[in-house]
């Protein structure tokens, strides 16, 4: 019987299971990466739109979100936020005495 060493497969394992593991880590960061990237532009409208509900929350007036082009994704919350919107100024002038004026581009 003759004896062939192993110890060039035992090598062969151990570069094919680091390789493995070194793709699988650069895998992992690329597509936390790129998933980092897609969801942050994706929610830079609503991003957008929040910052103008605060701008707008320090002074009164007749602003709107459904007057700004917008993607289509944005068009059912624009109106949503509108409406309450419109209810929030409602109860504000109720609670101030003052009559509510709706604005006549509401819908």
């Amino acid at each position: 019987m003759a004896a062939v060493s192993l110890s060039p497969y035992q090598a062969s394992a151990d570069t094919v299971l680091h390789a493995t593991l070194a793709l699988g880590a650069v895998m992992l960061v690329l597509t936390y990466v790129l998933t980092r990237l897609a969801v942050g532009r994706a929610l830079r409208p609503v991003q957008a739109m929040t910052e103008q509900a605060a701008a707008w929350s320090t002074r009164s007036g007749e602003d709107r979100f459904g007057t700004t082009a917008r993607p289509a994704e944005l068009a059912a919350p624009a109106a949503s936020l509108d409406t309450l919107l419109d209810e929030a100024r409602g109860a504000g002038a109720a609670h101030r005495g003052l009559p509510m004026s709706t604005p006549s581009s509401s819908r």
